[in-house]
């Protein structure tokens, strides 16, 4: 066999077909795909698309899980029903682009007719068929839960491709395994709010922004450009007011503390305890001296609260009347209200502010996580 014969044999064997629409008339081609992805369509589960199976499970199932050869997933689809549900796809066919002629040439016999629309695409290939198969009303393939990561893809080409209302419904199903997997879900919670922001998900996102709030230490970064900045910005912004109120109250409470006569409502040895309690815990959290200023980096809110609620002369003190007081002489202790109330007191961003500009944004072009 000479040399063109074996490129021949490689290229077609790393090289599977998925017909969406074996009369369709585009053709899209993505490079370097699961090795798990089956050879045909008719094959694929909804499990291997979910991303939630793990890596060796799937590839006991992978018919050529162990190939060596980087792989091109070709799908053929139909224009009218890319076209009837996005207005991106609107857009983009319209033009009847000339651009793929070369891949026209390498899978032209493969291919057949000459007047496909072909174009090579960078999205995430399981997520892409996903939608595909939303498009063309192929159900039986959409997973009902999907993997952080894949759920991230999937609100990446939603945005763009601005496909909103044909993905709604399955974006409730994704969205109830979001909430039963909360934990593992919040361990990105910036992806989380780019995924609610898409899909316009109000309590979801008013509760992740909440997190972001207390949890970050300054790095408040967008997952993606296609999140809109002003979003990061008021992120970064809320964080710093609620970080500089926490902070000044702490440092006002302990001149208080060190300053103030003893009166009749304490003593001075209940005085030296808070004293000492709170200047050790606020020495511990880098907040004592010097005075952090804004962004106040490596501190957290949630940190904050936590650790003042550890504090040891907390087991002294008992809740009431939504007041922290001494147990005995019913002193007020620290910041007027509890550390837990003060968390109560974050809230999260609203939605609704930011909704116009999930449509305004769809023109950007797709860019990958970065």
């Amino acid at each position: 066999m000479d040399d063109e014969s074996k490129a021949i044999v490689v290229a077609s064997s790393s090289t599977i077909t998925y017909l969406f629409d074996p009369e369709g008339d585009v053709v899209f081609t993505i490079k370097d795909v699961p090795n798990h992805l089956p050879d045909c369509l008719s094959d694929v589960d909804p499990s291997l698309l979910s991303g939630l199976a793990e890596q060796r499970d799937i590839n006991k199932t992978a018919s050529v899980a162990d190939s060596p050869h980087q792989r091109i997933l070709v799908i053929r689809a139909s224009s009218k029903h890319l076209m009837l549900s996005s207005p991106q796809f609107q857009r983009k066919l319209k033009k009847k682009p000339s651009k793929g002629k070369e891949l026209g040439k390498e899978l032209g016999k493969e291919l057949g007719k000459e007047d496909k629309v072909k174009t090579r695409i960078e999205w995430d290939a399981q997520a892409f068929l996903i939608l595909m198969a939303i498009l063309h009303g192929r159900h039986g393939l959409v997973p009902h839960e999907l993997s952080v990561a894949v759920f991230m893809e999937m609100a990446l080409l939603v945005d763009y491709y601005e496909c909103y209302e044909s993905v709604e419904v399955f974006s409730d199903l994704w969205f109830a395994g979001l909430r039963k997997n909360w934990p593992c879900y919040s361990q990105d919670p910036m992806g989380v709010l780019f995924i609610s922001w898409v899909f316009q998900k109000e309590e979801i996102f008013k509760t992740i922004t909440r997190e972001i709030i207390l949890d970050s230490d300054q790095n408040i970064t967008a997952p993606t450009s296609r999140l809109p900045s002003g979003i990061v910005v008021t992120l970064k912004r809320k964080r710093e007011v609620y970080m500089r109120e926490v902070i000044d109250r702490l440092h006002c409470r302990l001149q208080q503390l060190l300053e103030e006569e003893v009166s009749g409502q304490c003593c001075y040895e209940c005085c030296c305890l808070r004293v000492g309690a709170l200047s050790r815990t606020m020495h511990r959290l880098s907040i004592l001296s010097p005075k952090p200023k804004p962004p106040f980096p490596n501190i957290t809110l949630l940190g904050i609260c936590t650790a003042l609620v550890e504090m040891e002369d907390l087991r002294r003190m008992r809740q009431a009347s939504a007041k922290w007081h001494c147990y005995i002489h019913g002193c007020q202790m620290l910041l007027g209200d509890s550390p837990l109330q003060f968390c109560n007191s974050v809230v999260g961003l609203n939605i609704e502010d930011w909704t116009q500009l999930r449509k305004t944004n769809s023109r950007k072009r797709p860019r990958a996580l970065e």
